[in-house]
C-alpha cells in the first residue's frame, strides 16, 4: 500500500465519530472532522465563510490547514488545557485568525494574550493581528517593536488608515534617536568627591568641548542604535552598556555618562503610545 500523501483524504482521529449530531467539516489539506452541533453553538457563532457551500448530506469545506481545525475544535470541545506553548509560533497565528473568522470564543481569548506575550519577538506578525481585529492594548505594546521597520513591510501588514500614523510614531522614535547621538554631554575638567571637595577629572583632555570619551561613545551609541533601526531605545542596558561605564575610571565622568542615559530614557517615556496617532 503506498503511503497517504498530504492531500489525501482521512478522518482526524480525535474526531472521528459521525452520528447524525454532528457536521463533517473537511480542512483544505482533505482531513475529516466530525464535530457536534450543540457543542460548535455552545462555543462559537461558527459560520463558515459564504462561499462555502454545504448541505446536511455534503461535508462542510474550509480553507484552514487541518493542525489549525484540530486545535480549534479542541476549543469547542472545552478541553482543560491546550498547551500552546507547544506549538510553532506560525501555528498559534494561524489559530489566532480562525478562532477571530470562527467566533470560538475561548481560543479568541487565549490566542489573544498568546499574541500579545509574543509582542517582542515576533513584533510584524503580531503587528497585523492586532491591527486587523482592532486590538488596541496589543497595538501599543507591539508598535515600538516595529519602529524602524522597511516601509514596504509595514504596508504590508498595516490597512492603509494605520500607515500614517505609524509614520509619525516611528518618527518620533528616530528623533530620540537621533538627540541621543547629538546631545550635548556636560563635562567639567574637575568633579566633586563625596566629601564635597573638588578633584581633577582624569578624562578630560581639552578644556572646550566634549571630553574624547564623549566623541568616541557617541559614535559606538549611533552604531547600536542604526543596527537596530532605532529600536535599541527600547532596552538602553544594551545600548549604555556596563562595558562603556566601566570604562570610565573617573567617576564623574561615569556619573555623567549615566545621566546621558537617564535623560534618554525619559525621552523614551514622553513617546505617546501608538493608538494616540490613530
Amino acid at each position: 500500500m503506498p503511503p497517504l500523501g498530504p492531500d489525501t483524504p482521512r478522518v482526524c482521529e480525535r474526531f472521528s465519530t459521525a452520528t447524525q449530531s454532528t457536521i463533517p467539516f473537511v480542512s483544505r489539506d482533505n482531513m475529516t472532522f466530525h464535530i457536534e452541533r450543540a457543542k460548535l453553538e455552545r462555543a462559537a457563532e461558527f459560520a463558515p465563510p459564504s462561499s462555502v457551500h454545504s448541505s446536511p448530506t455534503e461535508p462542510v469545506r474550509l480553507d484552514d490547514d487541518s493542525v489549525t481545525l484540530e486545535l480549534l475544535f479542541r476549543f469547542v470541545y472545552c478541553e482543560v488545557y491546550i498547551n500552546l506553548d507547544a506549538e510553532s509560533f506560525l501555528v498559534v497565528a494561524e489559530l489566532a485568525e480562525a478562532a477571530e473568522k470562527y467566533m470560538v470564543y475561548s481560543a479568541m481569548t487565549v490566542c489573544r494574550l498568546y499574541m500579545k506575550n509574543k509582542s517582542k519577538e515576533q513584533p510584524t506578525i503580531v503587528m497585523k493581528y492586532a491591527a486587523r481585529y482592532n486590538y488596541k492594548d496589543i497595538l501599543d505594546v507591539v508598535a515600538p517593536y516595529t519602529v524602524g521597520r522597511a516601509v514596504p513591510v509595514m504596508k504590508q501588514i498595516l490597512p492603509e488608515s494605520y500607515l500614517l500614523p505609524w509614520f509619525t510614531f516611528n518618527s518620533e522614535y528616530q528623533e530620540v534617536a537621533r538627540l541621543a547621538v547629538t546631545r550635548r554631554i556636560e563635562q567639567d575638567s574637575c568633579h566633586f568627591d563625596e566629601a564635597g571637595d573638588w578633584y581633577p577629572c582624569m578624562q578630560v583632555e581639552v578644556e572646550d568641548g566634549d571630553p574624547p570619551w564623549v566623541l568616541d561613545y557617541q559614535r559606538k551609541i549611533a552604531l547600536a542604535l542604526s543596527v537596530t533601526g532605532g529600536r535599541g531605545l527600547l532596552d538602553l542596558d544594551r545600548i549604555f552598556t556596563r562595558e562603556l561605564a566601566g570604562d570610565l575610571k573617573c567617576g564623574g565622568c561615569a556619573g555623567a555618562f549615566h545621566a546621558w542615559k537617564y535623560a534618554v530614557a525619559t525621552d523614551v517615556s514622553r513617546i505617546a503610545p501608538f493608538t494616540t496617532f490613530l
